[in-house]
């Protein structure tokens, strides 16, 4: 069986638009519109001309979670639609964080839309990112590999965020050992329960979520073997709870890499357990 490895790039470019304020050789200040924003560099438009290599100073406004953000950068190229391109210098911790959650939050509500074939945006999301996620479920890295999570209304409100998207990255150190390193269903598995604890927990606050049946975990029909690129891939977890008896949940639970499905679990019961049970755990006894 072959190895596929064409799975989609792990830092993509996000199509966005936000006013940008440039400031060329600390002197020319310039207005403009952003078209696109990765990691490395952004994409803006412009009717003043900027040279290239010109070092500017950047300012996007209203960026993530309406919250200005400064960088400086070279221009790198320009074409003749007063369009130019940005490469990051010297991009502070804190900043780089906020475009990465802005474009990984992106590609989830992206991915929601695109998977039910919406034609509208959807604005009623709740995001949290892993250290908020920690806040809400006791699991920590590495055993919490889910960076990400959005909740997502349904259009009957007693099932109100009953469905949620959960992403992060896989790494060919997480598939390393298996057939040529690719990706493994009980591998996806775990990613799967852990999306529905998370999803469970952030609806009912006062419980802890703990998977304790599932049936199968079915591959995608005619489904290949994936590797993961060297720097990783981004997968999408999609959770949804389909029904709620006394303390038991039932979820149905899907798996893809960027747009490639690799499997699912149907009917993933969880239930609620009450928070105590963490005061009371014991180590198991020596086998001997």
């Amino acid at each position: 069986m072959s190895i596929n490895t064409n799975l989609n790039r792990t830092i993509p470019r996000k199509i966005a638009k936000f006013p940008v304020i440039l400031k060329v050789k600390n002197e020319l200040t310039v207005n403009a519109e952003m078209f696109d924003i990765s990691e490395k560099g952004m994409g803006v438009i412009s009717k003043s001309y900027i040279p290239v290599s010109s070092k500017i100073e950047i300012q996007i406004k209203n960026f993530h979670r309406k919250k200005h953000i400064k960088l400086k950068g070279t221009v790198v190229w320009s074409d003749k639609k007063n369009r130019y391109g940005i490469k990051y210098c010297r991009v502070p911790i804190e900043q780089k964080k906020r475009i990465r959650d802005f474009i990984e939050f992106s590609l989830i509500k992206d991915f929601y839309i695109k998977k039910n074939n919406f034609i509208e945006d959807i604005q009623a999301i709740n995001k949290y990112d892993m250290g908020q996620i920690q806040k809400i479920i006791p699991f920590k890295p590495p055993f919490l590999s889910i960076e990400k999570i959005v909740t997502f209304n349904s259009a009957v409100e007693s099932n109100k965020y009953a469905e949620s998207v959960g992403s992060g990255i896989v790494t060919k150190e997480d598939t390393k050992g298996h057939y040529n390193d690719s990706i493994y269903l009980a591998m996806c598995g775990k990613l799967m329960g852990q999306t529905a604890s998370i999803h469970s927990a952030i609806l009912f606050r006062d419980y802890l979520p703990q998977v304790v049946e599932v049936d199968t975990i079915k591959p995608a029909r005619g489904s290949k073997l994936w590797k993961p690129i060297e720097d990783g891939n981004y997968f999408f977890v999609n959770s949804k709870i389909t029904k709620k008896k006394l303390n038991i949940l039932i979820v149905n639970v899907k798996i893809f890499f960027g747009d490639i499905f690799i499997g699912e679990v149907e009917g993933l019961k969880i239930a609620l357990l009450s928070k105590q049970i963490l005061n009371n755990l014991k180590e198991l006894p020596l086998p001997y």
